[in-house]
């Protein structure tokens, strides 16, 4: 699984602020109860002095004024337990609890990134692509925006077929894994949903832990023009970087972007090395595969019917509606 550093860097200084914030909850709340309860605070500076004789003691003393003292301390552990409770509040109220109980707030494990850590990483990736995203989810989506008449060129109902691949999309992203490869072509007319579904997938995949990489094919194109002459900023050269090794690749809006004789070897290029490396793709275009054939190559096409699952959606454009857009 892949991390985008730019966005797992900032996730880092969040939660060590959000570590740094619970700290400083437990300090206060500790104060707050030990200055409400004199008793309490001449117990707990009690069991402050016996640390230190105990600590004195295991290096020079004898193991039996060592036991002696912890029984000691036990026994404060207690009355400070029983004032706690006449005091209504839990009897280990002042033990100290850690910001996550798995990693205790260093946001790190042996297998790497803790689960704390990654739910403030998935936080910041859906932050970052909220502008693609906007309210897009498989929750939201309308079903009744779509027509049940039967469509005399499709032969089908527009409904029937949203219901359809609406079901294929949800399967992917609930068993997308990294380096499964594969993806999904979202093809048909103008707002159809195509865009929606797409950003559905890809909040789901966030959701679920890995990494996700959003970009319409102006702005991949774009950044393709910047980079074939060196200059992308450091922030354009991450997404640059992105589009060929996230996890999965959402490139929306495929068609869209100005003709250019670069654009077929670099597609096909774009495709080929997700493909090796397993990495998921999907595309969404207003394209037919004839005519991506036609604009691209015969060789793009090819790939896309190789390593994409065609799904298409038919129907009014719901944008007017403001449905599924």
């Amino acid at each position: 699984m892949s991390y985008d550093e730019k966005t797992m860097a900032a996730a880092r200084a969040e939660y060590r602020e959000r570590v740094r914030r619970f700290e400083d909850g437990e300090r206060r709340r500790t104060d707050a109860l030990l200055s409400r309860l004199p008793r309490l605070r001449e117990v707990e500076g009690e069991l402050t002095r016996l640390s230190i004789r105990l600590a004195r003691t295991a290096l020079a003393g004898t193991p039996e004024d060592v036991r002696r003292i912890r029984e000691s301390a036990e026994a404060l552990h207690a009355r400070a337990g029983e004032i706690l409770e006449e005091a209504g509040e839990e009897k280990d109220a002042l033990r100290p609890r850690d910001f996550c109980p798995v990693c205790s707030g260093t946001g790190e494990t042996e297998k790497g990134p803790c689960v704390c850590l990654l739910k403030v990483y998935k936080e910041k990736l859906l932050a970052r692509y909220a502008r693609y995203l906007g309210a897009s989810s498989f929750e939201n989506f309308d079903f009744e925006a779509y027509s049940d008449i039967v469509s005399p060129y499709y032969h089908a109902e527009p409904r029937g077929i949203a219901e359809f691949v609406f079901d294929q999309c949800a399967e992917y992203a609930r068993r997308f894994r990294p380096e499964a490869g594969g993806g999904l072509f979202l093809h048909g007319g103008c707002g159809v949903g195509k865009s929606f579904l797409a950003a559905s997938v890809a909040r789901e995949v966030i959701r679920n832990g890995y990494f996700a990489h959003y970009i319409s094919a102006v702005e991949f194109f774009a950044l393709a023009e910047k980079e074939r002459f060196g200059r992308l900023s450091e922030e354009e050269a991450g997404d640059w970087q992105d589009a060929f090794s996230s996890d999965l690749l959402i490139l929306d809006d495929l068609g869209a972007e100005p003709s250019s004789a670069q654009s077929a070897p670099l597609l096909y290029r774009l495709l080929g090395e997700r493909a090796s490396m397993r990495r998921g793709t999907v595309l969404v275009s207003t394209l037919t595969k004839e005519e991506i054939a036609a604009r691209y190559s015969p060789a793009v096409e090819s790939r896309i019917s190789g390593e994409l699952a065609d799904l298409l959606l038919i129907g009014e454009d719901l944008r007017k509606a403001g449905d599924n857009a």
